[in-house]
């Protein structure tokens, strides 16, 4: 069952499964709107790749993860691969580094002319460059792009000096990212997904197949976010410090964003992936997430509270966009309004009025 997860799944028999957003509109490009929330979502490879010039029409969602991989090895190809001094024992011809005495008196008491001795080599053979070199041969038995297949032979001759990685889990642990080696960073991470088989979400099942799945309640919350935050310096998202009950400071209160300065009254947004219809009581809103707006709002005495939902294709009147309720206080009614807001997630089908500027504009003005 799928539920709220998207991304791929391979089978062991080589079958990729591909699960896309779902979008009110049957044009939209599915594959390429997850593609561009992928780029959102924070602490993963996906940041820093460039989807751009990738027809992602023709290739597979798979295929398009390999070649993430191998468009960001390549770059570092470009820069070089780093070297780093490893430590290395045996029996040499020639004294440089330290004599291990114990060793030389047993293997060496015949032939004076050998030294068994501990030196540093600088070559391309540390942690990350095994790591490298493994995932890529993990890939060129998996990919079936012939473009994907010739760039990782190619990278592979590079790295040909280079051992694969006979311990993941020792060499992830031993990875050092030396100064102005930030560019690794996403590669480190990619070789994580491939070789340690890293979902995004916890996969439940025998199958051995290699699975990437991306929970879209994230995605979205993430997407919105980052959206947001080029029209706005004052966004915090899942932010801290509240509790329901703050004697013992228990359940804590996370909305997903807050927009507004250290001190003044914010605007509080919460995202919720889930497609609304006309057909259904309160056009799906469910009852708990009221609750946990209303929750916000009181105890964040927020100017406004919104929910966020992916656009349905459908457009609510003025009046079913705004939930009020009043609430009796020392200073007279308190007012608490609930707004209701769609994000579209294809732009390229709306006008300029559509875009992400005007529409965060419109958003940050009314909330």
């Amino acid at each position: 069952k799928a539920k709220n997860y998207v991304g791929v799944v391979m089978f062991p028999n080589g079958l990729s499964l591909e699960i896309l957003p779902k979008t009110a509109s049957d044009s939209d490009d599915g594959k390429q709107i997850l593609l561009n929330m992928l780029r959102t979502l924070t602490d993963s490879p996906f940041k820093l790749s460039k989807t751009a010039n990738l027809s992602t029409d023709k290739l597979p969602l798979f295929e398009i993860f390999i070649r993430m991989f191998v468009d960001s090895v390549m770059l570092l190809q470009k820069h070089g691969f780093r070297s780093a001094y490893t430590e290395k024992e045996g029996n040499e011809t020639c004294c440089k580094g330290k004599l291990i005495v114990t060793k030389q008196i047993q293997q060496n008491f015949a032939h004076a002319e050998r030294f068994y001795i501990m030196y540093d080599e600088y070559n391309l053979n540390r942690p990350m460059n095994r790591l490298i070199k493994s995932t890529l041969e993990l890939l060129h038995k998996k990919t079936g792009n012939w473009k994907n297949k010739r760039d990782i032979v190619q990278l592979l001759d590079a790295l040909e000096s280079v051992p694969s990685s006979t311990d993941y889990a020792s060499d992830f642990s031993r990875v050092v990212f030396d100064h102005g080696m930030d560019e690794f960073r996403p590669v480190v991470s990619w070789c994580n997904i491939f070789l340690n088989k890293r979902s995004f979400t916890p996969l439940a099942g025998s199958s051995s197949g290699l699975s990437l799945l991306f929970d879209m309640n994230r995605l979205f919350e993430d997407y919105v976010a980052a959206k947001l935050r080029m029209f706005t310096p004052y966004l915090r998202a899942q932010d801290k410090g509240h509790y329901l009950f703050e004697n013992g400071k228990k359940f804590p209160i996370r909305p997903d964003i807050v927009i507004g300065k250290k001190g003044d009254i914010p605007k509080v947004l919460d995202t919720k992936w889930k497609l609304l219809g006309q057909s259904v009581k309160n056009y799906g809103i469910s009852q708990a997430d009221m609750y946990q707006m209303y929750v916000y709002h009181t105890k964040y005495h927020a100017s406004s509270v919104t929910l966020l939902y992916p656009h349905p294709g459908f457009e609510l009147e003025a009046t079913e966009k705004q939930y009020l309720t009043e609430l009796p206080s020392e200073h007279g009614t308190y007012k608490i309004t609930i707004n209701i807001e769609f994000v579209n997630l294809n732009w390229k089908d709306y006008g300029k009025e559509d875009s992400w500027e005007a529409f965060a504009g419109n958003l940050l003005d009314k909330c």
